[in-house]
């Protein structure tokens, strides 16, 4: 396994890993190619953009951490906008590898930290593992229709 920094030539392969890891009946997603394909885009567009790539020997993507350096009054900080491994390769400690990778990476940067948003409980337990923990924001959520078909 190794990691490599986002390459516009993954972008379809990246595409393909986030529609395997959303629609499924865990997190019940119905991501179309083309609404996954604009979804990634406009995560790569965002300014600051850093992307990782989890690749394994035949640098077939196994998972990715999309990103993007943020401005904040005290020091900047890394923010994760997706964090994606195949639903094959989890629990095998590849998203460990690449959350370390990150953290390194933000440390070499100086960035006073990392901020995610997740509303997947399995990932919340996950990222306690991993030193991550509540901080004094609420993420509030108002929707204004209903998700069923």
């Amino acid at each position: 396994m190794r990691i490599a920094y986002y390459e516009p030539e993954y972008f379809e392969t990246c595409t393909e890993l986030l529609i395997n890891y959303y629609n499924n009946d865990l997190c019940k997603c119905h991501f179309t190619d083309t609404k996954a394909q604009h979804y990634l885009a406009e995560i790569i567009e965002t300014p600051r953009f850093i992307g990782f790539l989890l690749l394994d020997d035949q640098d077939n993507l196994i998972g990715t951490a999309m990103c993007h350096e943020r401005t904040w009054w005290y020091k900047d900080e890394l923010y994760i906008d997706e964090f994606l491994i195949h639903p094959e390769h989890q629990h095998q400690g590849h998203g460990s590898q690449l959350i370390r990778f990150i953290e390194k990476y933000a440390k070499e940067q100086e960035l006073a930290g990392i901020t995610l948003i997740t509303n997947n409980l399995a990932m919340v337990e996950f990222y306690q593992r991993k030193n991550f923990h509540n901080h004094d924001i609420c993420f509030m959520y108002k929707g204004l229709q209903s998700f069923s078909s």
